[in-house]
């Protein structure tokens, strides 16, 4: 707007510029001298008369009245204006310039209106001007076509490019995802082969444990071969079994096995109890370091200690069965099948002994009137008897010494390596002990002294076969007491 009205300042000095209001919006320097200064802002029909044509009462009115001359009069100064309307846009705005000059009759005039000659119109036709703003508007319009569609392509340039951009954070967000899935599936899967590893050595290792459970026949055995093989199987662990074979005994150590040194900062602790029957008969306790290659130790440990429980469980039963089976129930000796055996596998022992004198000496034992002594105070005075006698026997026999009751009121005592001397000294002690003592032991209603008598023999000069040693050894035992008993022989 700005250009077209320096460019209608110097061409038509005399012009009006009216709003679809036909509101003044500006007017030219020459008018303004005619007090058209006064006009900006108000009404155009309230500044002047429209003279010809006169229907002219609003913008439309004039739009349509094409090119026709107009002739306007203003009100002050009775001034008569002649020109032509144009339609005009500028900035989305319609409007209308009325391109005019004053009609001067005389030389009066222009002095009257303070008038020269830079305040008339440079061009003569109207029409000549309006081609000349036409043009320029034309080319204002191009230039602001052109301008849009530059800032037309370069927001869809701007557009395509945000979206590439859009595109490959995208793609860089797609492959690193898949990189980081990659790195993933390819650190589980390293995971899954470490653990099957583990796994199978776990497998081995519990496959190793049990055959050497199986192996063992004994409780002694097993816990001999659990220390053996947690020393190799762990060799950076510490391990203690404890155990008692009845729950009126002590707990003691039975088996063991450590290292040398263990990090105490890294130590885990693991303590299974070894629950049959529902009695603690002792427990197992091992300590290990996390600093040991297979980090699957610890479910090693805990999973080998419920195997070696049951295990150990097992053999107890069968040790109990096989102690039942061998042991007198009412005196806890070994009974008579056991002495048998024990009998025959020392005697073989001796044979194999070619270069060395091997001894084997045998007591026979019998209570003297036993039988009146049962009439006299019961039979359970008479079961306590035999218990007592069976507990002062075992405090008398040696490691590798054993004592049996063979029947009734008849006890053996099988004295591996003692001789004939030997024999006899020891059978003298125990009949001293029980004259002496065994009485004692019951208090109870027994105020009288309990006496045995013995027989003694030993192999090989008394016989070679058990049953043989046995029939020599009785047979003292019975001139004992045809002799008047309480005495060995």
């Amino acid at each position: 707007m700005n250009n077209i009205h320096k460019l209608l300042c110097s061409a038509f000095p005399f012009h009006i510029v009216l709003d679809k209001s036909l509101t003044v919006v500006q007017t030219g320097p020459s008018l303004r001298k005619l007090e058209g200064s006064k006009w900006k802002g108000k009404p155009f029909l309230e500044c002047v008369e429209v003279e010809t044509p006169s229907s002219t009462k609003s913008y439309d009115d004039i739009v349509a009245s094409g090119s026709s001359v107009f002739f306007l009069k203003d009100h002050e100064t009775s001034v008569t204006l002649k020109g032509q309307w144009a339609p005009f846009s500028a900035k989305d705005q319609d409007y209308l310039i009325f391109l005019c000059s004053p009609v001067i009759t005389s030389q009066d005039d222009i002095d009257r209106l303070k008038l020269n000659l830079g305040d008339f119109p440079k061009y003569d036709s109207t029409i000549d001007f309006l081609v000349i703003l036409q043009t320029q508007q034309n080319m204002l319009t191009d230039s602001r076509r052109m301008a849009a569609a530059l800032k037309k392509e370069i927001a869809e340039r701007k557009t395509v490019q945000k979206q590439l951009e859009k595109a490959r954070a995208s793609l860089e967000q797609t492959v690193a995802e898949r990189t980081s899935q990659l790195r993933d599936a390819n650190e589980q899967l390293e995971n899954t082969i470490q653990l099957l590893e583990q796994r199978n050595a776990e497998i081995t290792r519990l496959y190793d444990l049990g055959e050497m459970l199986q192996g063992c026949q004994t409780l002694d055995a097993a816990f001999t071969g659990i220390a053996r093989l947690f020393a190799r199987l762990m060799p950076s662990s510490l391990g203690v079994i404890q155990y008692r074979a009845s729950p009126k005994q002590e707990m003691q150590v039975v088996s063991r096995w450590g290292a040398a040194t263990i990090d105490k900062t890294l130590l885990q602790e693991v303590e299974e109890p070894l629950i049959f029957d529902g009695i603690i008969y002792g427990a197992i306790w091992i300590a290990y370091s996390d600093a040991m290659p297979d980090i699957s130790k610890s479910v090693f440990v805990n999973t080998s200690l419920k195997q070696i429980n049951k295990a150990l469980e097992s053999l107890h039963v069968k040790g109990k069965l096989h102690e039942q089976s061998v042991r007198d129930p009412l005196t806890g000796l070994s009974n008579r099948r056991y002495m048998l055996n024990f009998f025959q596998q020392q005697i073989q022992k001796a044979e194999k002994a070619v270069d060395t004198d091997w001894p084997i000496g045998l007591i026979m034992i019998d209570i003297d009137h036993f039988k009146s002594f049962n009439d006299r105070f019961g039979h359970h005075v008479g079961d306590r008897v035999l218990v007592e006698l069976s507990g002062l026997l075992n405090r008398h026999v040696r490691g590798d010494d054993v004592a049996c009751r063979y029947g009734g009121e008849e006890f053996l005592v099988i004295l591996p390596g003692a001789g004939r001397i030997q024999c006899a000294e020891r059978a003298e002690r125990i009949r001293t002990d029980v004259s002496q003592t065994l009485h004692e032991r019951l208090c109870g209603p027994v105020n009288e002294p309990i006496t045995i008598s013995g027989g003694v023999s030993y192999y090989p000069a008394h016989g070679k076969t058990p049953q043989a040693l046995i029939e020599y050894a009785d047979s003292r035992l019975y001139a004992a007491k045809r002799s008047g008993r309480n005495q060995i022989l």
